[in-house]
């Protein structure tokens, strides 16, 4: 393969297409342990777990990254716009369309020789990973780097599951000046970890996908390491079923997907968690940028504002949108302020201390204490994690900004170093993407609607895949 890597780097512009599982990560690393002596290296990806996996495998081949910048396609373009019109960019960072138009401005700017040029002076090659997720916007941006230095490409269109409100990249109609290499053909995810069958399993679901054909899931014979369970989350008992097959699962590498759909948001993953993972063994994934994170840090500055007097129904309001379980917080709290508990009457005292300092204060300091309070010494009951988690983040933060703008700063640093994701885990497959786990369990397969999501779910599994549906034939 060393001859077709060299051909893949010799060519300014080159596109490797292959399936998951078939090394593109790997290559990846080898191509950088060729040019890295000599060159400043580029590598964009599309997630922040995408930005760690890549990071994990190039530890594993002991890469240093001394010359090599990884980073997010959004993440990248944010850094150019700030260079370029200041950080006062970074102002509305909660709004939806915020990374859309940092997109639009710097596809403006870097037409402008002068900022390809601290582009080319920065970076002698550029790399992007997991390209068939590009919009047409961030498409234009790479094309435009093209120009200016050697750009090396990797994807695969059925493992498109990004969607934009602009037209998706298309490879045999935006890709024609990228010279296109097929050489990694060997599914490197099985074969690894000894599991050749399930490995052919999924690539015969890849060609059914592809072909437009019904995936028959009761055939075991055809299908090996695929487990089908002929259950839906809809069904009364249908957790306690789940729970039971977890137990059998002597294993500390799970990802239980959730379709990739409006109806299985967040706040319907996190209710669902509750029903089977009750030791909060499974870590439940979140988009960096859910505007939760953002409400929540608005929410808090609200409550500080001089205008608004603090009121225990103001805070219960906080303290359940930052997910602790509404019967914890109301048990505590009513609208005067702390409740009069004879059993706890140490710990009532010592919140109505915490309450009535944050009401007098209003500093993120006070608020912070009865949060940690109430997480970590009465142990309330949380939905999510990872929102709790970096409210408290930010709430330690000593800067003198609003919690607004230190969420901000908390999010981009996690923009730049990534997000390692491993262990047990629950998400959907736009979480999830470029990760592998030694057992994945796919949950109401027939509400997926398309073939492109069901494949990367399916191709995340490295030893066990299984799948529960209301029905055993699937077409898309």
């Amino acid at each position: 393969m060393d001859i077709e890597i060299d051909n893949y780097l010799n060519d300014n512009k080159s596109l490797v297409i292959a399936p998951a599982g078939h090394g593109k990560t790997t290559l990846l690393t080898k191509c950088i342990l060729r040019l890295q002596m000599s060159k400043n290296i580029l590598i964009l990806t599309h997630t922040h777990a995408g930005i760690a996996s890549i990071k994990q495998k190039m530890s594993k081949e002991h890469i240093p990254l001394k010359n090599v910048c990884i980073s997010t396609i959004t993440g990248f373009a944010q850094h150019i716009a700030i260079l370029f019109y200041g950080k006062n960019i970074l102002e509305k960072q909660e709004d939806k369309k915020y990374f859309n138009d940092i997109q639009e401005k710097v596809l403006r700017i870097i037409s402008l020789n002068g900022v390809l040029n601290i582009i080319k002076r920065t970076y002698s090659v550029i790399f992007v990973d997991e390209y068939q997720d590009c919009s047409i916007i961030q498409h234009k941006i790479i094309e435009k780097i093209s120009s200016v230095m050697p750009t090396h490409l990797l994807g695969d269109p059925l493992q498109a599951i990004i969607r934009f409100n602009d037209e998706p990249v298309d490879f045999s109609k935006h890709l024609n000046n990228f010279k296109e290499y097929n050489f990694l053909s060997i599914p490197w995810r099985w074969n690894n970890c000894g599991n050749k069958d399930l490995g052919e399993s999924v690539i015969k679901m890849r060609k059914l996908l592809l072909s437009n054909s019904e995936i028959k899931l009761d055939d075991s014979n055809e299908f090996k390491g695929v487990f089908f369970y002929k259950h839906s989350t809809e069904e009364q008992k249908f957790w306690s079923t789940l729970g039971n097959t977890l137990l059998k699962l002597k294993s500390d590498s799970i990802l239980i997907l959730f379709p990739p759909i409006v109806e299985c948001g967040i706040t319907y993953r996190a209710r669902c968690r509750q029903r089977f993972d009750f030791k909060h063994d499974f870590e439940l994934l979140e988009a960096i940028d859910d505007k939760d994170f953002y409400k929540c840090a608005q929410a808090i500055d609200s409550l500080r504002c001089e205008e608004k007097n603090i009121t225990g129904d103001l805070l219960i309001k906080l303290l359940e949108a930052i997910s602790f379980n509404k019967g914890d917080v109301t048990e505590w709290f009513s609208s005067k302020g702390v409740k009069r508990k004879r059993s706890e009457k140490e710990k009532c005292d010592t919140m109505k201390i915490m309450y009535e300092n944050f009401v007098q204060s209003r500093s993120l300091d006070a608020l912070y204490l009865i949060i940690n309070y109430v997480h970590t010494n009465l142990k309330w009951r949380y939905k999510r994690p990872t929102l709790l988690n970096a409210i408290k983040k930010v709430l330690q933060d000593y800067r003198e900004s609003s919690c607004l703008e230190r969420m901000k700063t908390y999010k981009n640093k996690i923009r730049i170093i990534g997000r390692k994701v491993n262990g047990k885990c629950i998400g959907n497959t736009w979480l999830t993407k470029g990760l592998e786990f030694d057992d994945v369990i796919i949950l109401d397969a027939h509400k997926y609607k398309d073939c492109n999501n069901f494949y990367v779910a399916i191709s995340r599994a490295c030893k066990n895949l299984h799948i529960f549906s209301e029905t055993s034939t699937l077409k898309f």
